[in-house]
């Protein structure tokens, strides 16, 4: 007999509610045949039977199960079926299909595992039938001459895998700006006064935060974020960051909101969080690991350095230059053609109307 469980279609669903059952228990079935519809938070697919045999149904349609329960039984005979309960187990089969512009290319778990170790399209292999483990070794040894492990093998994912450094406020934002990025995946967060991540459920990493690049094996993630930084402190730690992760050559994502606009010509950095309807204009060049606030507006051709604040409803006109490591407060609005320095703060509301050396710090007179 063989087992069929749920498996897991993506990293973030623990769980998938089944939309349709093609086979009622007792039914005979074939290899390949659909045995039933499962839905996650992304996708629908399809679990096809492994083998010809009797099938016992464990499952009931529109509801949910979670990953690794028992689906579905297929036993070599009905005789087997009927004196179930004897204790024996089968062996655990995990079936996946994946689209193929000649039909439908069905694998177990196990092997599409391997294949994409192994860097192969399973699309590629040809076999009537369910493609197994094994298929995929022996197409392998085929295609490139020698076993596996006699070349080296790069691991694909489909999605960027990405880490948020801190899991407070900040986090919830680069959060939700990250999870309108269909091409991007949030595997967990680092915070070490933070425990839990409750509205958005992701996992929280209790870790020293300066300790993680050393901590973590770079398979589990291929880029982060930093979410921390609203004033001059949190700023601060930001930069530490930072710099300290690039001296392990972790490499940065940017957390740019679907609603900010950004025009021909710009460049951007690493590890830049930009709020929801900002504006960059033409030809303006943006450092690394800038938090620049939702309504910020950029004019063109400015040049922006690295790890600045810039807080909401801040308006710079064109070719203004601002240095790193600078607060500037909500509401400034700076004029054309000017040069911030870097390590300025500024306060709120404030009008920069001249040239500002490095370290100048403008105190709110209001």
């Amino acid at each position: 007999m063989v087992e069929i469980r749920l498996p897991r279609f993506d990293v973030n669903d623990e769980e998938a509610e089944v939309k349709k059952i093609y086979v009622n228990t007792g039914d005979h079935v074939e290899e390949g045949d659909p045995l039933f519809d499962l839905e996650t938070t992304k996708t629908v697919e399809t679990i096809f039977s492994p083998s010809n045999g009797y099938v016992k149904v464990f499952v009931e349609e529109d509801k949910k199960y979670r990953y690794g329960e028992l689906l579905a039984i297929i036993f070599d005979t009905m005789e087997e079926l009927e004196a179930y309960g004897n204790g024996e187990k089968g062996e655990v089969v995990e079936v996946a299909s994946l689209p193929e512009i000649h039909g439908e290319t069905k694998a177990t778990k196990k092997a599409l595992l391997k294949a994409r170790e192994l860097g192969i399209d399973i699309s590629e292999i040809r076999k009537d039938g369910i493609i197994r483990e094994k298929d995929v070794i022996s197409y392998y040894v085929e295609k490139f001459g020698c076993e596996p492990g006699g070349r080296k093998i790069t691991f694909k994912y489909d999605f960027e895998r990405v880490v948020i450094i801190g899991a407070g406020r900040g986090a919830e934002v680069v959060t939700d700006i990250i999870l309108e990025d269909k091409d991007k995946i949030i595997v967990g967060l680092v915070d070490d006064h933070v425990k839990e991540f409750k509205y958005f459920k992701f996992n929280v990493i209790f870790n020293d935060i300066f300790e993680f690049p050393q901590s973590f094996d770079r398979n589990f993630y291929d880029t982060v974020i930093i979410s921390i930084g609203a004033n001059l402190k949190t700023m601060q730690l930001r930069d530490r960051i930072y710099k300290h992760y690039k001296q392990f050559d972790i490499k940065f994502t940017n957390a740019i909101s679907k609603t900010t606009e950004i025009r021909r010509g710009v460049e951007i950095g690493e590890g830049n969080i930009i709020g929801s309807r900002a504006y960059v204009g033409t030809m303006t060049i943006i450092g690394n690991n800038n938090s620049i606030s939702y309504g910020a507006l950029i004019g063109h051709h400015n040049v922006i350095g690295d790890s600045n604040l810039i807080a909401p409803g801040v308006v710079t006109s064109g070719s203004v230059t601002i240095g790193s490591n600078c607060i500037i407060s909500a509401g400034v609005s700076v004029i054309n053609r000017v040069k911030i320095g870097d390590n300025v703060i500024l306060p709120v509301g404030y009008a920069v109307t001249k040239d500002l050396s490095s370290g100048t710090i403008i105190k709110y007179s209001g």
